[in-house]
């Protein structure tokens, strides 16, 4: 399975495209479009892979298949997370055209199940792109973010958000009236906010843990 495409089969099945796009919550057009060779954007990969029991990685790019060799010689206590290769933007948004994982990175199991209490296949690093979550998230840090369900509900924190077509970076806020309030750490750059009933394009990836594996948030 060499693609997107001929994964999405592979877990489709001999199941109806009415009944899969149902379990994984998306329409029955939108997957038909996957299957003609479209690309999904990381949070139709995610509700996908959450629904159908696998990893973003192997979802994506295959990785999980295509790296056999260093899922079998791994010490046990590691766990590989996925590096989505989309740089999350510390800035005013980056145009996003696809998302795929480009590479494994590893870190240590129980570390992370006994801090955060959830499994690695709920986890993805992105790459931080600009100044604007100075000094808090630096340009060239890599994120680790949870996409676990407990971490895409409304909540104050930093997370990783696509807004329209960009996907960023930034410290959420959520106020009264459905509003929320995108910031950076950066006080050069202006806050905006968001009114969820205007009906604007707005989703959370993921909330991030931890900067370089090392540092929380």
């Amino acid at each position: 399975m060499n693609n997107f495409k001929e994964r999405l089969e592979h877990l489709i099945g001999g199941e109806s495209v009415n009944s899969f796009a149902k379990k994984c919550e998306l329409s029955e057009s939108l997957i038909r479009n996957y299957l003609k060779g479209s690309t999904p954007g990381l949070d139709k990969l995610q509700q996908i892979a959450k629904a159908t029991d696998v990893s973003v990685g192997w979802l994506a790019a295959g990785e999980e298949n295509t790296n056999k060799e260093i899922e079998v010689n791994k010490p046990q206590h590691l766990v590989h997370v996925p590096l989505i290769n989309v740089k999350a933007s510390a800035g005013d948004g980056k145009l996003v055209t696809e998302e795929k994982s480009t590479s494994l990175l590893a870190f240590h199991k129980e570390y992370l199940q006994k801090t955060w209490f959830i499994s690695s296949s709920h986890l993805f690093c992105m790459e931080v792109d600009g100044e604007s979550m100075a000094p808090t998230l630096n340009h060239g840090e890599i994120l680790i973010c949870s996409y676990d369900v407990q971490h895409r509900v409304p909540a104050d924190g930093v997370f990783v958000i696509r807004l329209e077509e960009a996907v960023m970076v930034k410290r959420l806020q959520f106020l009264p009236g459905k509003t929320i309030k995108v910031s950076s750490d950066n006080n050069i750059y202006e806050p905006f906010t968001i009114k969820m009933d205007d009906g604007v394009d707005f989703d959370i990836l993921g909330k991030v843990l931890l900067v370089n594996g090392l540092r929380r948030v």
